[in-house]
């Protein structure tokens, strides 16, 4: 498993990013509109499917609409289970070549991929973790 570096702003990807379905030997997927409703909370990713090449950098982003306790990462390979990246609740966490950025108050969050493989490729996922206080027992 590995992880990548995050920029803090959508602009800091120098990869020219369109929205495609081609099957190319390097490919790195990210669902085009992630939303999510659960209890009202909905998580938008973005960019739509940047198609990078080898050795190159990417970052992905994700918002979503309240206060998130921690924010995860996912890979899945085509045809395949979820493959957890990183954990990130606030901050700034690197593992390798990935860097992870939550920004809770912000309500956002980035994932940087520097020095993209082959087998990077793949649908990249961001969950969101609220930790709603439970309602007193009557």
């Amino acid at each position: 498993m590995r992880l990548l570096p995050v920029g803090n702003h959508p602009e800091s990807s120098s990869l020219p990013l369109h929205c495609s379905t081609m099957t190319l030997v390097f490919t790195l997927m990210l669902e085009a509109l992630l939303l999510l409703s659960v209890r009202g909370v909905y998580v938008e990713q973005s960019p739509p499917a940047p198609t990078p090449q080898e050795g190159a950098s990417s970052t992905l982003w994700c918002n979503f609409s309240t206060f998130a306790d921690s924010v995860w990462w996912y890979l899945q390979k085509p045809g395949g289970r979820l493959i957890h990246l990183i954990y990130i609740p606030s901050g700034t966490r690197q593992e390798g070549r990935l860097n992870a950025t939550a920004v809770p108050k912000e309500r956002r969050s980035s994932l940087h991929i520097s020095s993209l493989w082959t087998t990077d490729s793949g649908t990249y996922f961001c969950a969101v973790w609220h930790n709603a206080p439970q309602a007193p027992a009557a």
